[in-house]
């Protein structure tokens, strides 16, 4: 019973991790249920929107984000 909700807690933990990213004008935010691509004009960008992903690790801690492209 469980896994019928799990799509729509996904989604609103998404929004809510994805407001703050939205808000900075990314030049793409593509997502998929509970995964994430962000494409930045800049690394400076990129860098404002780890901390938000960082904010993100406060609250669940075994949440994984990949390395950054240089």
């Amino acid at each position: 019973m469980g896994q019928r909700l799990a799509p729509n807690f996904a989604i609103a933990f998404m929004f809510k991790v994805e407001s703050p990213v939205l808000s900075r004008g990314p030049l793409l935010c593509c997502r998929y249920i509970d995964d994430c691509l962000i494409i930045c004009s800049t690394q400076e960008e990129m860098n404002r929107h780890t901390i938000t992903a960082a904010c993100v690790n406060l609250y669940q801690r075994d949440i994984c984000y990949p390395s950054l492209v240089d």
